[in-house]
């Protein structure tokens, strides 16, 4: 039961990147705590052109891709 409850309070911290559709790690400045966050980024960004948003992928940062881009999380 304690085990349980340890895990149940432990909270992932999960992060995210923008990738362009050739998988190129774009605004490397910026790491965002949620997809959501990363989307709003991309608005603010670019608020008066959508046709920017095919280009560009919200991508949550698996240990793979922290070692392919060198990003210490």
């Amino acid at each position: 039961m304690i085990k349980l409850s340890k895990q149940l309070n432990h909270k992932v911290m999960r992060k995210f990147i923008i990738l362009d559709w050739m998988g190129n790690h774009k605004f490397k400045n910026n790491i965002f705590d949620s997809f959501e966050n990363g989307w709003d980024f991309l608005y603010v960004t670019f608020p008066e052109d959508d046709s920017y948003f095919d280009d560009f992928y919200v991508t949550e940062v698996t240990e793979d891709i922290a070692k392919k881009y060198s990003i210490t999380l």
